[in-house]
């Protein structure tokens, strides 16, 4: 922890970057021996805890413009999580291909629960519980681990017993630039199911890359490495996370997903809100 208060006076713009690497911009408008409590732009009036405070300087308004200020969704990659968590009362809403929803919400800055449907078939639950391990370096790059569980059950009648995925991650990097490794395993809870959930585990690669002004290129890889039962399987996917600078935080994924011969094109968009903002607008 540094200490700031010669800095934190009332009415000042200043640049807050976090050990874990976020970084906040806005205008000081209360500080307490616990927290400074700053005016921002985008995510309304936010507390940052002294203890997680790595860096406070003083700022110029316009380099929210240049996007600094902003990130990348962090929390997860198209489909699949990453160990960096949601901040306590920050959440998102996905939709994707318009049959892929859920929306998402910082419960806390070490738990993330989630609300997934798959319009018209299914519905579902997903926790997230995680941490970073030990402080991040000046780029303000930190190793973080999670772990947790998505459950979905059906809602029509033609799928007869819900089903899960329990998984846990590392990542590495900071909000625009990381990498994740995952390992998850999935189980049914039809024990007479011919679903063979549990004959490999699923292995997950993922990534991102800032290349540019509120642009990441992604990638997202699944391994089934098959049993008894099953064959041996992959998907591979590669794409571009993109959003404007000046508009509400939205942004677009854009992929291409191969498995073999198959190649589906994917889009999908991210609307984030916070508990501070009076109401969310999502818009498609």
């Amino acid at each position: 922890m540094v200490t700031h208060s010669a800095l934190a006076q009332d009415g000042r713009y200043v640049k807050i970057t976090t050990t874990e690497g976020r970084t906040f911009f806005g205008t000081v408008q209360s500080e307490s021996p616990q927290e400074i409590v700053l005016q921002t732009e985008t995510l309304g009036e936010v507390a940052v805890p002294k203890l997680q405070i790595a860096s406070m300087k003083d700022s110029e308004r316009e380099a929210v413009t240049k996007d600094e200020g902003k990130n990348a969704q962090p929390s997860r990659y198209f489909f699949s999580p990453s160990a960096f968590q949601l901040p306590k009362g920050e959440g998102y809403y996905q939709n994707t291909l318009l049959l892929y929803n859920q929306f998402s919400y910082g419960l806390t800055d070490h738990v993330t629960i989630g609300i997934p449907i798959v319009i018209p078939f299914l519905a579902g639950f997903t926790i997230k519980a995680g941490t970073q391990l030990g402080e991040a370096n000046e780029e303000g790059h930190s190793l973080n681990a999670s772990a947790g569980i998505l459950y979905l059950v059906p809602i029509v009648d033609e799928l007869n017993s819900g089903a899960g995925i329990a998984f846990g991650n590392l990542s590495y990097g900071n909000e625009n630039n990381n990498v994740t490794f995952g390992l998850g395993q999935a189980f049914d809870s039809d024990p007479n199911s011919d679903f063979n959930a549990g004959e490999s585990p699923l292995i997950n690669l993922g990534g991102m890359l800032k290349v540019g002004k509120r642009k990441w290129l992604m990638t997202e890889n699944y391994f089934y490495m098959g049993g008894p039962n099953t064959d041996a399987g992959s998907v591979v996917s590669i794409g571009l996370r993109a959003g404007r600078a000046n508009d509400s935080g939205a942004l677009w994924d854009i992929a291409l997903l191969t498995s073999g011969s198959f190649i589906l094109p994917s889009i999908g968009l991210t609307v984030p809100f916070s508990r501070e903002q009076a109401a969310m607008q999502v818009t498609y």
